[in-house]
């Protein structure tokens, strides 16, 4: 029999809404879409190299004895500021999002892995680490990125649903 993920993390490089609902439909004709996290991206890598147009890349994760929380956060007030011109508000609006997210999953500090993704372009993701780190300490394991694409199609996928400004934390 097969396995049944916690969580399917989906990037995708389409350059249309139409194009990215197809494709989390899709993945959730597979998958149920309560467990689909991820996000639009510039590019993804596989074990064939980058691609960075009309793609989708997945990995699950299962298994017995895997444990998976996850958290999101909305509205964070970070889109549309830039670091030159706001920031001590983008600071203070993803450090915020980083600190919500991390608040909402107990024991957050004793989690193996977390993968934090955030509707938030280098260097501003920064400030959503620093937040995050505020409630879990720095101790704790992270990865993940940033959801960006092009102006537009920034999109944070959360349990199958499409979401701007916002972060989510899956706790492993």
């Amino acid at each position: 029999g097969c396995t049944v993920p916690h969580a399917v993390m989906m990037v995708d490089c389409f350059d249309s809404v139409e194009a990215k609902k197809k494709a989390i439909a899709g993945v959730a004709s597979v998958f149920d879409k309560d467990v689909i996290f991820g996000g639009a991206v510039y590019g993804m890598y596989t074990q064939d190299g980058a691609s960075d147009v009309d793609t989708v890349s997945l990995l699950a994760l299962a298994g017995n004895g895997l444990q998976v929380q996850a958290a999101l956060t909305e509205h964070m007030g970070a889109k549309g500021l830039t670091i030159e011109d706001d920031d001590t508000a983008l600071s203070a609006a993803l450090g915020a999002g980083g600190a919500a997210v991390a608040q909402q999953i107990p024991n957050i500090g004793k989690s193996d892995l977390v993968i934090l993704m955030g509707d938030a372009h280098s260097p501003k993701n920064q400030h959503l680490i620093d937040g995050f780190q505020s409630v879990a300490g720095k101790k704790v394991p992270v990865t993940g990125g940033s959801i960006n694409k092009n102006d537009g199609l920034t999109y944070l996928y959360y349990r199958g649903n499409m979401y701007t400004d916002a972060a989510f934390a899956l706790a492993i």
